[in-house]
């Protein structure tokens, strides 16, 4: 009953305010198990999304549907660790060549997203400008996430590409039908480190450029297949 209630009230928010939103907290403790002193790390992260329709017209019955719609999008979270380290650092802690996490930090405060995005042509052209994590939108699959699948480095970060962190810039895609898409984008790098700053300067240095092209067909057993050049 709680679940129905809810989900009505969030219904009737979409079809007033065009907005949607979600939040989350995620926690990870890892231990390392293989020296003396058994040294362990947890942290967890509280996150806040949200993306508002603020010009378009829109239809609200199941899935927002809007005609060259414009989506002003964020998310806000902040990173804590629980113990002295957190799991991101607990492989430099023992002298491990491969991270064991990547995400779970004790960064504090950040807001990774907050950008506008612009449909165009029914939706197979999208531009978003603003602040962004430019792999969300580059190089991404379903093994991507470093919260569901931080077992497997591998998947979590492609170790062959030196993605910055979030940072201003602009990216755009445009879908060919439904199994050809190619995607542009540029981003001004910003690391971790609290001192560093989103810069809008086209001419500094950190610029980060990505160009991607992707085709999607049915391989054997009918299961869907993706291939990405970048």
């Amino acid at each position: 009953d709680f679940y129905n209630r809810f989900r009505d009230w969030r219904e009737k928010i979409y079809r007033k305010l065009g907005l949607e939103a979600t939040m989350s907290y995620d926690m990870l403790g890892q231990r390392y198990a293989l020296t003396d002193k058994g040294e362990g790390a947890a942290s967890g992260e509280i996150s806040f999304t949200a993306r508002w329709l603020i010009f378009g017209s829109r239809d609200y019955k199941y899935i927002p549907l809007s005609k060259n719609p414009i989506y002003l999008s964020c998310r806000i979270r902040n990173r804590h660790a629980y113990t002295d380290l957190a799991p991101s650092q607990l492989s430099y802690s023992n002298g491990l060549t491969w991270q064991s996490v990547d995400g779970f930090t004790a960064a504090g405060f950040q807001i990774p997203d907050l950008y506008i995005s612009q449909e165009l042509s029914g939706g197979n052209l999208i531009l978003r400008y603003g602040q962004f994590t430019i792999d969300s939108f580059f190089d991404n699959h379903n093994l991507g996430s470093s919260k569901k699948y931080f077992f497997n480095a591998i998947f979590a970060k492609n170790p062959t590409v030196g993605f910055p962190s979030f940072g201003a810039g602009f990216t755009g895609q445009w879908q060919f039908g439904d199994d050809w898409d190619f995607s542009f984008g540029a981003s001004n790098m910003q690391g971790t480190d609290v001192t560093e700053r989103v810069s809008f300067d086209l001419t500094s240095s950190a610029l980060f450029y990505a160009v991607q092209g992707g085709h999607t067909f049915t391989g054997l057993g009918n299961h869907v297949v993706r291939a990405q050049l970048m």
